[in-house]
């Protein structure tokens, strides 16, 4: 029987992720190949194809890969109760979203018909200061090459990526919040996966 085989070239164009990414996989354990030749080349097979996409499926959901592979172990009770519950901080987001879209909706129209208060101008930020902590921020990092090019993204952001800032800000700071509410340990999966996206949050912005 000849069955579907992969090169890690050949996997990683499928799914459109880099080589890096599926040797990383494999170092962590995360997703290994079923079989290597005697080259030592890696080669996938039609179930590992399955399994990537399912780590890649969690990865868009926010899940940090050191949770993933405990996540496709578990039966597929403990799965769908883990997704239901990601499935409402998504959903909480979304309506986060929609509420500053609206928002920015009424300043387009404002702008459109030359009438936007300062008032509106500025409800988008709803009290976000960018500026805030620049001193300090300056002063203990101001001579690091992660400063200079946080200086050079922010310098091109406007007021819906601020607001979109804010909004991944105010969701992870009441995720996080909330996990100190009900006594979670530091080690907790919940609040590890709050930290995790707090460290992608920084990296992205």
């Amino acid at each position: 029987m000849n069955l579907q085989q992969y090169t890690i070239g050949e996997l990683a164009r499928l799914a459109g992720i880099s080589i890096r990414s599926l040797r990383h996989y494999d170092s962590i354990g995360l997703l290994k190949p079923s079989h290597r030749g005697d080259n030592g080349y890696r080669y996938y097979t039609e179930e590992d194809s399955k399994r990537l996409f399912d780590i890649l499926f969690y990865r868009a959901l926010g899940f940090a890969l050191s949770e993933i592979g405990d996540l496709l172990n578990r039966p597929v009770t403990d799965r769908q109760k883990q997704l239901l519950a990601q499935r409402g901080q998504l959903d909480a987001h979304i309506t986060r979203l929609h509420q500053i879209r609206a928002r920015l909706d009424t300043l387009i129209n404002d702008e459109e018909n030359q009438a936007m208060s300062n008032e509106n101008r500025f409800a988008v930020f709803d009290g976000f200061d960018p500026d805030q902590y620049e001193e300090e921020v300056k002063d203990r990092l101001g001579d690091t090459d992660a400063y200079r090019e946080s200086c050079r993204r922010t310098k091109k952001y406007n007021s819906q990526d601020w607001a979109r800032y804010k909004s991944e800000a105010d969701a992870l700071n009441q995720s996080m919040a909330s996990s100190m509410d009900k006594g979670l340990s530091a080690d907790d999966p919940a609040v590890l996966e709050a930290v995790e996206k707090m460290r992608l949050m920084i990296d992205t912005w």
